[in-house]
């Protein structure tokens, strides 16, 4: 990527996610210099290139920055709760979505340039407001937020979580990925240039290149085998199932991102592994998600214009095999699961019926 004289090398405290100013035409290639990870392949680990991300607002209730507007109308629904209107009651949990499972696992300070020890500082948030307020806790997440929970509640003992989870709200969790995710790694998803029309993807894809918390989210095995084993990216010589994502990436000459897999895949919770708390599983579909990629070309190279199937499973970002995984856990107790028709992956949180039936959820608890 080549950067332009738009782009500042002395920032300090500048807010990169989501500040509009920063994704306007031509400033953008600055952001994406920025929110890059630069991933060294001989030592396993991400090399310091001096741009410094971190979160703010961590543990707070006030709702402010990216998370005021996600869960605003959530916290506006708990006010017949009984939940006061200063919201004193919630603490939000913001996390570095580009960092996965192996830096969430890591203590806090690991790195001097990205934050690590997502795990710890959850659990030393949730013991506090247990010791401060006298009660336990209910845990609400939205797509990655819930990969991140479950890698948080799989990390903690069945007593602590007895003793600190009242339960857990997933809304829209990819248990067993995206393939719009993956398909994303290998091409660049053009989705998102519904809110970047100038959106270069092929830019944002090589900038997301190393993203574990993005590889966190890439399609697993759901352990359907008649999916698991299906055609998912297809070229003229070669069917790829998702069982085999990590070969279409070799093939494909993403040698970055298949190392990262690497280190990301195999410590993400499986999809038929439960929580171990009461839980509500909420879920958009009847929305066209991706569920087959055919190249004409056998190493997907950019000059390939792939055709897609979709089928109406999904939210329109996770395939439905991926959303249904917590109906499937039968011997896992209180876990209860809803889906709601022409509902989509971050259109749950404004769904009146996915509303109404998470405050009743959460009053049967309280």
């Amino acid at each position: 990527m080549v950067l332009t004289f738009f782009c500042s090398c002395n920032l300090k405290d500048e807010k990169l996610w989501l500040n509009h100013l920063e994704v306007l035409p031509f400033v953008i290639d600055c952001t994406f210099h920025r929110l890059r990870l630069d991933w060294n392949m001989t030592s396993n680990r991400f090399r310091d290139f001096g741009s410094n991300v971190y979160t703010k607002y961590y543990g707070t209730g006030e709702g402010l920055g990216f998370v005021e507007p996600v869960f605003a109308s959530l916290r506006k629904a708990f006010l017949p709760l009984g939940y006061p209107a200063d919201n004193s009651l919630f603490a939000d949990v913001v996390f570095d979505f580009r960092v996965g499972p192996r830096e969430w696992e890591a203590p806090p300070g690991a790195s001097s340039f990205y934050l690590t020890g997502d795990l710890e500082r959850l659990r030393l948030l949730i013991e506090q407001k247990k010791k401060d307020t006298g009660r336990k806790v209910i845990l609400t997440s939205i797509s990655e937020g819930g990969t991140l929970t479950r890698s948080f509640l799989h990390a903690q003992n069945q007593s602590w979580k007895t003793e600190h989870i009242l339960g857990w709200a997933s809304l829209s969790t990819p248990f067993a990925g995206s393939k719009e995710i993956g398909f994303h790694f290998l091409s660049g998803d053009s989705a998102y240039k519904k809110l970047l029309p100038w959106l270069d993807v092929k830019k944002f894809r090589d900038t997301t290149e190393a993203w574990s918390g993005l590889m966190a989210v890439a399609p697993i095995p759901s352990g359907i085998p008649e999916a698991d084993d299906a055609p998912y990216i297809v070229t003229p010589y070669t069917n790829f199932s998702v069982k085999r994502y990590r070969d279409a990436l070799v093939r494909a000459g993403r040698w970055v991102t298949a190392d990262v897999w690497n280190f990301s895949i195999p410590e993400v919770v499986a999809p038929t592994v439960p929580p171990g708390v009461p839980m509500l599983c909420l879920r958009g579909t009847g929305i066209k998600t991706i569920a087959k990629v055919t190249y004409d070309t056998d190493d997907m190279s950019d000059a390939s214009a792939p055709e897609f199937e979709y089928d109406l499973g999904g939210d329109g970002t996770v395939h439905h095999e991926s959303l249904v995984a917590c109906e499937r856990w039968t011997n896992a107790p209180n876990v209860s699961s809803k889906a709601y028709n022409n509902v989509t992956h971050s259109g749950i949180l404004s769904s009146e019926a996915a509303l109404a039936d998470i405050v009743r959820w959460v009053s049967s608890l309280i």
